[in-house]
């Protein structure tokens, strides 16, 4: 190898103290570029799709809020009351009672789910500015699954809890097992490098809630406290919350001041138990806060999501719902989101008829039917001009696939048969075009739903949602004879 050789005269060859020097003002410069490039580095972002609405609650929060509830199964519950996810037992069978009939004893075998998600659902509290003296705070809503709180015509609790009127169109609405109900486990996990898997996040904090057999007058809508973190503890980054009705109780580790071992995590809630057997709906809330301060503050760069799907339940007398879905930002140019949902249609009484609905011929809402449409967000462009309306869109209900029709504009279904959505998946899928941007505020750049259940919804629904890259062209050569 040839040698490189340079060539220096007496004239131009520094002095030992002056290379000392220029050395030792290096090794600070990389110092201090190093450190700042540390000290600004962003943390890992879960992987995943974030869903839910641009704000520090998830679910309805008393006073406004999301227009639903979240939603755990219990492990012996079935997939037809709107939970894929954590439900243990499939429910496609007409033998199936549902849950919330008075009186309903009778159903089909179980049926393993084979989309059971043993670990639960995952929510993202994302924290992108930590402060320097006030601790974060995570609630959840109305945590425990009360069988006393089942469904009325409007959705609320018929015993146990009085809801104050201004709560009264959206109450929780637990649906009671039809044997025993369930624990429902929350655990709080830090930030950690590895944001291909949430679940190995160490745990810092664990809750259980039984369920409430014994008709608690506690109003179901109050927020408890699930972890307190320190300041000096704060991080900038991604908490997860787990939450699941399967965990082994045999030897928990609690804590709601974020002071689990981290080698011994929440112990045996970490686990699911093969055994687990209740069954039920429970309806619940999160949010995250600062300690203290102005209410207006104690939201300030936190966020709270669901991670990858959603599970809701809508309760209201109201017929149209605006459900807040994901952040569709700029990632998304050029490439097929995918969204999904199951099982929507679920009505308190199909013959209810709400102010705002026509009535048929015999006096009865037409709740044969229902609307379905997606909005775009009100900040996207496509080039530099505003991006009015989401545009070929394509429904696929089963085996049928429809194009986007109805309402003003090329991304709804309008006057849809209510049987093509309850108890399936419904597919929509969006082609965005490759000039799509959106870089505003997350607010804006949120997809929304907007649903027309032409009836008051006691609906329990999950929806999920994928970016599908466009499929690279064909390198082959063409063909010739």
């Amino acid at each position: 190898m040839a040698e490189l050789v340079r060539i220096e005269t007496s004239a131009s060859r520094p002095a030992p103290a002056w290379i000392a020097v220029a050395t030792a003002l290096a090794l600070v410069a990389i110092g201090l570029v190093a450190w700042r490039a540390l000290a600004s580095r962003e943390a890992p972002r879960t992987k995943g799709i974030l869903f839910g609405a641009a704000g520090p609650t998830l679910g309805y929060d008393g006073r406004g809020g999301s227009p639903f509830w979240l939603n755990i199964a219990g492990p012996r519950s079935y997939t037809f009351d709107g939970d894929p996810y954590t439900a243990g037992c499939t429910g496609t069978s007409p033998g199936i009672v549902r849950s919330n009939r008075p009186g309903a004893t009778s159903e089909t075998s179980c049926q393993p789910n084979p989309n059971l998600d043993r670990r639960g659902h995952l929510f993202v509290v994302r924290v992108t500015r930590a402060e320097s003296e006030r601790p974060l705070l995570i609630d959840v809503a109305d945590p425990r699954l009360r069988p006393t709180s089942g469904r009325s015509g409007s959705g609320c609790p018929t015993a146990g809890a009085t809801a104050p009127s201004s709560r009264g169109a959206i109450c929780a609405g637990d649906l009671a097992p039809r044997g025993t109900g369930f624990t429902t486990t929350f655990i709080v996990r830090a930030p950690d490098s590895t944001p291909d898997d949430p679940t190995d996040n160490p745990a810092i904090c664990a809750t259980t809630f039984a369920a409430d057999t014994n008709g608690s007058s506690t109003a179901p809508t109050d927020w408890e406290r699930m972890c307190a973190i320190p300041p000096n503890r704060v991080q900038v980054g991604d908490y997860i919350v787990q939450v699941r009705s399967n965990a082994d109780l045999s030897s928990p580790r609690e804590s709601r001041t974020a002071d689990l071992d981290p080698a011994a995590g929440a112990g045996s809630l970490e686990r699911a138990d093969p055994t687990a057997a209740g069954d039920g709906q429970n309806h619940f809330a999160l949010r995250a806060q600062w300690d203290g301060g102005a209410d207006e503050n104690r939201g300030q760069s936190l966020t709270v999501e669901g991670l990858n799907h959603l599970v809701t339940f809508v309760s209201q007398r109201s017929s149209l719902v605006t459900l807040p879905l994901l952040n569709l930002s700029s990632v998304a140019a050029g490439r097929t989101l995918r969204l999904k949902v199951f099982d929507l249609g679920d009505l308190a009484n199909p013959n209810q008829q709400p102010s705002n609905v026509a009535a048929n011929g015999n006096g009865n809402s037409t709740a044969s039917t229902m609307a379905l449409r997606l909005v775009a967000p009100s900040q996207a462009l496509v080039g530099n001009s505003p991006m009015r309306e989401m545009t070929g869109c394509r429904f696929t209900f089963g085996s049928d696939t429809l194009a986007g029709t109805g309402r003003g504009s090329s991304c709804g279904v309008d006057n849809a048969p209510r049987s093509a959505f309850n108890g399936k998946e419904v597919t929509v899928e969006v082609q965005l075009p490759a000039g799509y941007t959106c870089e505003a505020t997350v607010a804006g750049c949120w997809l929304n739903a907007e649903l027309d259940y032409r009836g008051a919804p006691n609906d329990g629904s999950a929806w999920s949602a994928e970016l599908i890259d466009p499929s690279p062209p064909s390198t082959a050569p063409p063909t010739t004879r």
